[in-house]
């Protein structure tokens, strides 16, 4: 029995010894047990945010601001206003920077617009304008295409096709007040050879006048002759151009033309070998 209870003293020594008081302060020391339990919180809650970023980022958001207009800069305003600003706040933003609204388009549109209503809106959302593109047939006025040339002063291309309204006065509108014109698309229009003259003041580089059945050889040749910069000329659909016109046309404009349309029917073997002397032609 004595021994029985002295081995069961040693055990209880044994156990008592391990336990030193020093070892146990360290080990288990209150503070060292406060700042584990605040770790361990705060690191869960870091990798609840980290999830919550992470789910919520964005690799377009990092990108730098030029890039992103660069990228949104091949979409129409119509697709600006449409879809990219109900994204969020900062595509909002970004759908109403004038630098991506530098083109307009109604070629596409349902609704006919007024001059007086196409102004205001370039005025107020598109101050920049350099690209402006109205529907076929749009009632002109001119007193409308006076305010509307008013509105965009930056413009260098302009389309106003198959419009029976158009004068020499109402181009004077856009010779005026839009100075940097470089292209404009007549296509169709009702425009005379008289029409034409004020467009000697602009350095005109583009010029659709298809289908303009009132232009004669006088139109051709003045163009030639006065428009210094002319290199893209599309004349085709006036089927009673001939040879002396475009021997004018060859004489000055040989050595800059790169695009030319001719309509052919009156057009002789001769004709089409001094035309071959556009030796830039593509």
């Amino acid at each position: 029995m004595d021994s029985e209870v002295g081995l069961e003293v040693f055990e209880e020594i044994v156990r008592y010894s391990d336990l030193d008081e020093g070892k146990l302060g360290n080990e288990f020391d209150d503070d060292n047990i406060e700042e584990t339990f605040l770790l361990e919180e705060i690191s869960e809650k870091h990798f609840q945010q980290d999830s919550e970023k992470r789910e919520n980022f964005c690799p377009f958001d990092v990108l730098p601001e030029e890039i992103v207009i660069n990228i949104f800069s091949f979409l129409t305003v119509q697709e600006l206003c449409k879809y990219v600003s109900v994204v969020c706040k900062q595509w909002l933003h970004y759908s109403k920077c004038p630098l991506l609204r530098q083109r307009l388009s109604f070629l596409e549109s349902n609704r006919e617009f007024s001059l007086e209503e196409i102004s205001d809106f370039i005025r107020s959302k598109c101050p920049l304008l350099k690209d402006l593109c109205l529907q076929p047939r749009t009632e002109l006025s001119l007193y409308g295409c006076s305010i509307l040339a008013q509105s965009c002063p930056l413009l260098q291309t302009l389309s106003l096709p198959f419009s029976d309204q158009i004068t020499g006065n109402i181009l004077d509108q856009f010779v005026t007040f839009c100075p940097n014109l470089r292209d404009m698309n007549l296509e169709g229009c009702a425009v005379t050879d008289h029409c034409l003259e004020g467009l000697s003041k602009l350095l005109l580089r583009n010029l659709n006048v298809s289908h303009c059945t009132h232009l004669t050889d006088n139109g051709l040749k003045f163009l030639s002759t006065e428009c210094h910069q002319l290199c893209y000329l599309n004349f085709d659909g006036v089927q009673w151009i001939t040879h002396d016109a475009i021997a004018v046309l060859v004489e000055n404009c040989c050595g800059r033309l790169e695009h030319l349309w001719l309509d052919g029917e009156n057009m002789m073997d001769y004709t089409v070998e001094l035309i071959a002397k556009c030796r830039h032609l593509k």
